[in-house]
């Protein structure tokens, strides 16, 4: 029976070592965790912004390429007006 006690109490001991470790490690996993949800939050607006931007710079290089052949269609009306 001593020696059932004896290995409770060491049993004891060890989950007392545990327990301290446990305590010392759950505020860092939850600082860890708070900064894991900002970086997620942040991707996700980022994202956004990327996408919006991309959107942007399509709409620009249609107007670009339009104004392009314009100025074409310009350039070779001159080129028939100075022939004449």
């Amino acid at each position: 029976m001593e020696k059932m006690l004896s290995k409770f109490d060491v049993f004891g001991e060890s989950l007392s070592v545990v327990r301290e470790r446990v305590e010392r490690i759950e505020p860092k996993v939850d600082k860890l965790t708070e900064r894991v949800d900002i970086l997620e939050s942040a991707v996700r607006s980022h994202g956004q912004q990327i996408r919006s931007l991309t959107e942007v710079v399509q709409g620009n290089t249609e107007a670009i390429h339009s104004m392009r052949n314009d100025l074409r269609s310009i350039n070779q009306r001159l080129e028939v007006v100075e022939a004449k």
